[in-house]
């Protein structure tokens, strides 16, 4: 998982994890900062596709993570 900060890093990023032109292949991000990762997108052709998590999905994740916590 990697912090993109803005459009160049994730251009980089995406650079290192898929190639040269993969840049034109993928879409962006819709918003900046965010974590990305890679996902296996077809098993046949083994190819991967970049998922984006924004402020409000790592809000979600904490708040659910708190609650599951609290019931222990």
């Amino acid at each position: 998982m990697k912090l993109l900060t803005n459009p160049k890093s994730w251009q980089q990023w995406i650079k290192e994890e898929q190639g040269r032109f993969s840049d034109s292949q993928h879409p962006p991000p819709k918003q900046y900062p965010c974590y990305g990762y890679m996902e296996l997108e077809s098993w046949g052709q083994q190819s991967l596709r970049p998922v984006y998590l924004y402020q409000h999905d790592l809000d979600a994740m904490a708040l659910e993570l708190l609650a599951m916590a609290q019931k222990m």
